[in-house]
């Protein structure tokens, strides 16, 4: 090493890195970060790991640059060791290594910050999460073939609004032979014959405008999108050189795995060095600023070395937590001098925190978040965005209206717990506060953009009333909030408010996103997952409107920095049909960084000179971390695994009877609670039998008869009921026109037509109506084309509840129907309300006057028939007289004779068996049009959908859709606080947020949301492969992720079940690749035809599916499960169990236990995962997947369970759940949703696939809520226990309260016995004593407080209320 040290200047630069000598001195003017990366003359492996990676990364990189980096040699095995050594001591400006750090500033003299003025103030990132199709916004439209791929590749996104055919050819279809033309050559609608297009089509079909940006060399345009509301355009803005993009801005490491990306872009690294990373790479940045520089505009005299920021607001994040880690992400306590706030999106506008503990002057960060839905996303639209307002000073948070709060530990916590009106709507501020910081904004900017100018009604306006609120707030020198929504809408008026109220000149805001899309549509007219994107910033005076450094090319130039479409399906360059990436995101923060004036990272590098965002900027220098570690071992790139405590193995302590204490958190831990488990016996502090031991209580909840409780209960009826509004049957290839489809006619709509005297005469109830009033007119109301009425029988005046009833019981079963009546200022029908005497049963319907009986009649669901119906009644149902055009046993019904579906199917009811009786792909005259699967298809789907069926088929479902709500609520809430089931129930919600379906993903489909919880639920404890392969056919699940109708061959298959499963679901992230996505896409299709035969992945051997010349299908049950089990029983390794069994353990562990260290002697599995796991999951393997056997494992594991008890957190709906159940508190099944919803987890609603995360799901609102709800709800149940009489005397207080004596002692007692047991309390400072009463001192009557028994009382249930609401209550 001494050799190297000697060549260390910019003419002669040598430097070592992973024992590899190397010559840089050419490179060091080409390398993208700027010659100052290099320290010639030393070691820079750790800097090159934080950077790009490992030995294999190295070698790649100096084979790349060979003509400008020699490689020289590799160091002597003595120089390595001393290369080590000298390590320890890490040297200035060394790149973190691993292991946690404490940093200590003690002796920082902080400096001036750094800056001229130049930089940006007010950062605002609006981080769109999901992955942003860039091609919907920006096009290369440089060149003919440009435009022409942008078409062809995308012909409903692209090619159908914005583009005309200029030349066709023919396509031989290969699996038919048949010819079709297509279009060889696109181009852009001109814009005057858009305008011509459009006056003669429909709103919903005109074209679409793309226009050219100015100042891009004739490379780019902006698609209506963006650009084609006049009064929102961004057209403008572009013009008016207020905006710029980043073509291209991705990944060198190329991952297009939602989890691994979102967590790597939050920290700023690759994918490979994100588990050891710890820390946003925005937030480190401003810790390094707050620990080294005076605030810009603090006085010298008070910027002193000592001064305590933690009580300042560095940052807020507004995204919702669960759905992962942002830039402002906070991984320990290490870099806790700055305050970071994370809150959940607000759902409304104007929420901020009100404590004088913060200064609200000049903010210096707010980090704002989206988890919205933006027609910008991909497949599924899905966009959560993260904003931050970033500032050069400290300033308050902000919160959401009904959701939750912002978290982490702050200081301000005590204070807004304490202060019931500090939570608005969820944290926000009063509204004393909110209505002055209006007077303000009009006041200071009297032309401050109405409501209506945020978010148009064109949008659902999130992110424009987020950009509000950041607006509203920084006009009145306070940190900013926001929300999700309208993109276009939102950032056009904050800009334009910016400008008209002072605030521009400082704002840079940045529109980014972890990852990009595909750039084909596949066949949902979605994208996938892809690669490059382009960013966005919006500022004043910046420097370039294009903005991006192409490191393969050293330059800034247009040519090389606009992706090309062609280069998508370039083989060489790898792409696999994404957009090409030219600019390292990396290199993107950094600038960003650059701009605001903060100190630069090692593992972003620097800003490369051509992206400095505005001239004249300082050079802020890099933050030399480890010159402020308190100790030399490690830094803040924290190993990922801790150590485990030692244990021989001995289960003796499993013999050992537990304290109360262990009691109540192995019953939080494994239950929801105590009763919920049903151990809350023990808990009493006169209970005196005997404590169980923890083998006790394994068996016990692991026993058969337990897990077989609540198993096989019956389903309501609604389990067999569809919807039949319409299922075309779609046979469109050979595979499928030759199969079964017996399940597809199960599904058709039916009755197919059902009129009022059909349904009286089915349910039997002529007795109720004059049959001869019957009367049906054109011209209906409430959007039907016919008017119909009918009379009831005199006998049933005033006995109108008796109709309802009767129709219940012969059609809708598990619910009572509505009476409906037409409301006249709504233009609609509506249902009139109704309640049953608990007494008589009878039926009272208010204003029953109005009803109308004829849509009472229709628009109840007939429940029983259709769930009971067979295939037989439905071939009956369509048989249509060839002759007469009407149905053979009903002259009136008529229909149409090709759609007699006997007639074209060969049956038989016995095997459940229908098959086209004509399976050609053409039919008699040659065509398609004429052959039995197309008139099927044509039939099934063949539904006017303005009728009267349809109309009452809505009406239909939306009764039946409220009834299963309500019953799948409350079902689920009973549950989980039935002793019975308590355990069943715990696991169920384990695995729903394993299967992470949110209910708004699938259109709030309650009913398929029903039949995944029984799914789960009878799944939960039982075998994980039998769960694993029903799941794989879940409506829900594939509803979720685009996956659940079938598609048309021929066209790219959709990735996003195929990706979900195999990452989330399944073998995690090391256990397959894009071949293995691609194929299992394809398979999920069912189809022959080989799709994007171009791709790369699809001639990619995949881990799993390796043979290339292997078709997948997943078309019969036999074809579904030898796919789970083929991937259930895939290694990665032959001599480690399955990648799905050891993934599965170690979810299990995070959930029960906590997860393993890797142990002094242990080694990391092929997946990543220590010793502890992989055992587990071979335990679990040997037993075939049997859940109880990994169970078994973990909480008989005593370092990793019982010796964890107390030390993690709850989850935030157990904090309702548990409480819930042990203190029996009266509460509707809407109010327990609520409350869910407002502490952070609204049942069958996760944030996103990923589910719920236990590390990020606490925010600061989510705990003032579920203070409040303890404090509401909880504390007032418990004082009901309790009465006045009870304090008479001490003889009968001491009775009364003999459960709640505090061991040892003679006259104390305290409630938090009973919550938390004596050593888990925790007091709050200036409350020690609150919770614990002295009898002896309660009855002093000379004690003005204690006088009386009301009083005495009062005392007690204050002690009462705060054991309730103490923060044990959130630990297990």
């Amino acid at each position: 090493m001494s050799t190297v040290s000697g060549h260390n200047s910019a003419s002669d630069c040598w430097v070592t890195i992973h024992g590899k000598v190397l010559d840089v001195t050419a490179w060091l003017d080409s390398h993208p970060g700027g010659p100052d990366v290099f320290r010639c003359g030393e070691d820079l492996t750790a800097q090159f790991e934080g950077q790009h990676g490992n030995l294999t990364e190295l070698e790649a990189r100096v084979e790349q640059y060979s003509s400008m980096v020699k490689l020289l040699g590799e160091l002597e095995e003595e120089e390595e060791e001393d290369n080590e050594e000298d390590e320890e001591g890490l040297s200035d400006g060394a790149a973190p290594r691993e292991g946690f750090v404490e940093y200590d500033f003690t002796e920082v003299t902080r400096q001036v910050a750094p800056g001229n003025g130049n930089e940006f103030k007010t950062l605002i990132y609006i981080e769109l999460k999901g992955g942003l199709d860039s091609a919907a916004a920006f096009v290369n439209v440089k060149t003919e073939e440009e435009i022409h791929l942008w078409c062809s590749k995308r012909p409903t996104l692209s090619a159908e609004e914005h583009c005309e055919c200029l030349e066709t050819g023919a396509e031989v279809d290969e699996q038919t032979g048949t010819e079709s033309e297509v279009c060889t050559r696109y181009a852009l609608l001109d814009h005057h014959k858009v305008d011509e297009l459009n006056e003669d089509l429909a709103e919903d079909e005109q074209k679409k405008k793309v226009y050219p940006m100015q100042n891009t060399e004739g490379y780019l345009a902006m698609t209506h999108f963006l650009a084609g509301c006049n009064s929102t355009s961004w057209l403008p803005l572009w013009d008016g050189a207020d905006m710029a993009v980043a073509p291209g801005v991705g990944r060198y490491d190329h991952q297009r795995s939602h989890f691994e990306v979102k967590d790597a872009a939050a920290k700023g690294v690759s994918t490979e060095e994100e588990p050891s990373t710890r820390h946003g790479w925005l937030a480190k940045s401003i810790f390094a600023f707050n620990s080294l520089y005076c605030q810009r505009g603090e006085p010298e005299a008070d910027c002193h070395k000592s001064t305590n920021r933690s009580r300042m607001v560095d940052g807020i994040s507004l995204m919702n937590t669960a759905a992962g880690p942002n830039a402002l992400e906070v991984s320990d306590s290490s870099i806790s001098g700055s305050s970071f706030l994370h809150v959940t999106g607000v759902a409304n506008v104007d929420s901020l925190v009100d404590t004088e503990l913060y200064n609200y002057n000049d903010p210096f960060m707010v980090t704002i978040s989206d988890d919205g839905n933006s027609t910008i996303g991909g497949s599924s639209g899905n966009a959560a965005g993260t904003m931050a307002g970033a500032e050069q000073e400290h300033t308050g948070e902000d919160n959401d209206e009904d959701d939750g709060e912002g978290l982490e530990s702050n200081t301000a916590l005590e204070d807004l717990l304490d202060k019931e009106e500090t939570t608005f709507n969820g944290i926000g501020v009063v509204q004393e506060l909110l209505d002055k910081y209006m007077e303000v904004v009009a006041e200071k900017c009297p032309t401050f953009p109405d409501t209506e100018a945020w978010a148009d009604t064109d949008s659902d306006g999130e992110i424009g009333m987020q950009l509000r609120t950041v607006a509203i707030l920084l006009l009145n020198g306070v940190c900013p909030k926001a929300l999700i929504g309208d993109l276009r809408t939102g950032v056009h008026t904050f800009v334009h408010a910016a400008k008209e109220c002072g605030f521009w000149d400082d704002t840079l805001l940045v529109i980014f996103s972890e990852f990009g899309r595909r750039f084909e549509e596949n066949s949902k007219k979605g994208t996938d997952h892809g690669w490059g994107h382009y960013p966005m910033l919006f500022g004043k005076d910046l420097r370039r409107q294009v903005y991006g450094f192409d490191a393969s090319t050293n330059t800034s130039s247009l040519e090389n920095l606009v992706p090309s479409h062609a280069d998508s399906y370039n083989k060489s360059l790898g792409t696999k049909g994404d957009l090409q990436m030219k600019t390292d995101i990396e290199a993107f923060n950094a600038c960003v960084l650059d701009a605001m004036g903060l100190p630069g990272l090692w593992r972003l590098g620097d800003c490369p000179s051509e992206m400095r965002l505005r001239e004249n900027l300082t050079n802020v220098p890099r933050f030399e971390e480890s010159r402020y570690y308190a100790t030399a071992t490690a830094d803040n790139e924290g190993a990922v695994f801790a150590e485990t405590s030692t244990w021989n193995g001995n289960k003796s302590y499993l013999s050992d009877p537990l304290t109360r204490a262990e009691v109540l958190h192995v019953s939080r831990r494994i239950g929801f609670s105590p009763k919920s488990l049903g151990l809350d016996q023990y808990l009493p502090t006169n209970y005196t039998g005997a404590m169980p031991t923890l083998g006790e209580v394994i068996s016990q909840l692991l026993g058969e008869e337990n897990l077989n409780k609540g198993l096989n209960r019956s389903l309501e009826i609604y389990h067999d009921y569809q919807y039949r509004n319409t299922q075309k049957i779609n046979l469109y290839n050979s595979k499928l026109r030759a199969s079964n489809i017996w399940r597809h006619l199960h599904k058709l709509p039916y009755p197919r037509q059902d009129r009022f005297e059909q349904r009286v005469r089915r349910w039997r109830m002529e007795r109720f109506f004059d049959m001869a009033s019957v009367a049906v007119t054109a011209g209906g109301r409430g959007g039907m084309l016919y008017e119909g009425s009918v009379n009831i029988t005199s006998e049933f005046v005033g006995r109108e509840g008796e109709i309802l009833q009767e129709i219940q019981q012969r059609a809708t079963s598990f619910y009572l129907p509505y009476a409906i009546y037409f409301d006249e200022a709504k233009g609609q029908y509506e249902n009139l309300r109704s309640e049953v005497n608990a007494t008589t049963g009878e039926v009272l319907i208010e204003d029953v006057h109005l009803a109308s009986w004829y849509q009472t009649v229709m628009f109840a669901s007939d429940v029983l028939e259709v769930a009971g119906v067979t295939v037989e009644e439905i071939l009956e149902d369509w048989r249509c007289d060839n002759t007469t055009g009407t149905h053979p046993n009903d002259p009136n019904t008529t229909c149409d004779p090709q759609c007699d579906l006997p007639s074209m199917l060969n049956i038989s009811v016995d095997a459940e068996s229908a098959y086209l009786a004509d399976n050609s792909w053409k039919g008699p005259d040659g065509t398609k049009y004429s052959s039995s699967w197309y008139i099927l298809r044509a039939c099934t789907e063949d539904i006017d959908p303005g009728s009267d069926w349809l109309k009452h088929s809505f009406e239909q479902k939306d009764q039946v859709r409220t009834a299963v709500q309500n019953d799948l609520f409350s079902t689920y809430q009973q549950d989980f606080r039935n002793p019975e089931t308590g355990f069943r129930a715990r696991m169920t919600w384990f695995f729903l947020n394993w299967y992470a379906t949110p209910l708004s993903g699938i259109d709030d489909d309650y009913l398929l949301m029903s039949h995944q919880y029984s799914a789960i639920w009878g799944g939960a404890v039982g075998n994980y492969r039998e769960l694993a392969t029903v799941m794989f056919s879940d409506q829900a699940l594939r509803l979720s992720l685009d996956q659940l109708e079938e598609v048309e061959c021929g066209t790219a298959p959709v990735e996003n079940f195929a990706r979900e499963y195999f990452e989330r679901f399944t073998v995690g992230l090391e256990a397959h690749n894009e071949g293995d996505i691609k194929r299992l896409a394809k398979g999920l299709m069912n189809c022959k035809e080989d799709h994007e035969t171009d791709n790369e992945d699809l001639v990619t051997p995949g881990m799993i599916f390796s043979d290339l010349n292997e078709s997948v299908w997943t078309f019969t049950p036999e074809d579904r499960k030898a796919v789970v089990d083929r991937v259930l029983d895939f290694r990665t390794v032959a001599s480690e169990p399955p990648a799905a069994a050891q993934r599965l353990c170690s979810k299990l562990y995070q959930e029960f236990g906590v997860s393993p260290g890797v142990g002094s002697n242990g080694t990391l599995s092929s997946m990543s995962l220590p010793p502890a796991v992989v055992e587990c999951a071979a335990h679990l393997y040997s037993h075939n997947f049997e859940l109880v056997a990994a169970l078994e494992y973990i909480l008989e594991d005593k370092p990793n369970f019982k010796g964890t008890l107390g030390q993690k957190s709850r989850w935030p709906t157990a904090v309702i759940f548990g409480p819930w159940a042990d203190f029996d508190v009266e509460m509707s099944v809407w109010r327990g949703s609520n409350w869910n919803k407002l502490v952070g987890m609204p049942i069958f609603e996760p944030q996103d696939v990923s589910g719920f995360d236990l590390d990020n799901v606490w925010t600061l609102d989510r705990v003032s809520s579920a203070h409040e709800w303890l404090d509401t709800k909880v504390a007032a149940q418990a004082r009901s226990w309790f009465n006045k009489l009870q304090f008479t005397d001490i003889q009968t207080m001491q009775s009364a309260l003999a459960a709640y004596q505090v061991p040892g002692t003679s006259d104390l007692y305290s409630f938090a016995l009973y919550i938390c047991d004596w050593d888990l309390f925790v007091p709050e400072e200036g409350e020690e004593e609150l919770h614990i009463i002295n009898a002896t001192y309660l009855f002093d009557t000379s004690i003005p407080e204690h006088s009386s028994k009301y009083r005495r009382y009062k005392v007690w249930t204050t002690a009462v209320d705060t054991a309730i609401t103490n923060v044990c209550q959130f630990l297990t």
